[in-house]
């Protein structure tokens, strides 16, 4: 969060309770909840028998209840997972619609704190990967790397907006939402899923 402050940067904060373990899975697998433990979501995954577990949110720390709630979550699903903790001081790019920047204070900003992190979903890596290579370029050539930073973070507004109007929304409204979203993935092929995704910054463009 310093960093955001010291460079002027609206951000908000971000704050988790954690855990990870070793399974006897060799699949890989993933979960995801919708509760009201959480005006965003939580998620376990199981890559090559390591097990993860987190509950996020922004704007407010998760509360005793909401930590124990998510805990009866993941042992329902069958994991065994303990050395719980919280995930403190963190921040997202999400406070403002102008949050996407790529040049400040005559620098080349990158990573999370350019914005290149998606509001909805919250997924920052890849946005983050390819925002490297654009101030890469910026060190040269300021204008083409400055369209394609647009590109790279033109759904940016639209996801912020769309967030905002989910957290309105009750939790059984939510929930039907995710539902719905999950479903029409799951049926969905390759190539639509790939399309759906393109909100993401980053996705599909590392190559």
């Amino acid at each position: 969060m310093g960093l955001y402050e010291a460079m002027g940067i609206p951000y908000v904060p971000f704050w988790g309770w954690f855990a990870k373990g070793i399974v006897d899975e060799p699949r890989t697998l993933s979960w995801a909840y919708v509760d009201d433990f959480t005006v965003d979501y939580a998620f376990t995954t199981l890559v090559n028998g390591a097990a993860f577990a987190l509950l996020f949110q922004r704007e407010k720390p998760p509360t005793r209840r909401d930590k124990e709630k998510y805990q009866r979550f993941v042992a329902a699903d069958g994991l065994d997972l303990t050395g719980w903790r919280d995930l403190i001081g963190g921040a997202a790019p999400h406070r403002a619609l102008s949050n996407p920047v790529l040049f400040k204070n005559n620098m080349i900003i990158t990573g999370t704190l350019a914005g290149v992190m998606e509001p909805m979903l919250n997924f920052g890596m890849l946005g983050a990967m390819v925002s490297g290579r654009i101030a890469a370029t910026a060190v040269t050539d300021m204008g083409a790397a400055y369209e394609e930073f647009k590109r790279l973070t033109s759904f940016f507004g639209p996801s912020l907006i769309v967030k905002r109007v989910a957290d309105r929304l009750p939790l059984p409204a939510r929930k039907l939402v995710w539902g719905m979203a999950a479903k029409g993935m799951g049926g969905a092929s390759p190539q639509s899923r790939n399309n759906a995704m393109r909100f993401v910054p980053g996705y599909g463009r590392l190559s």
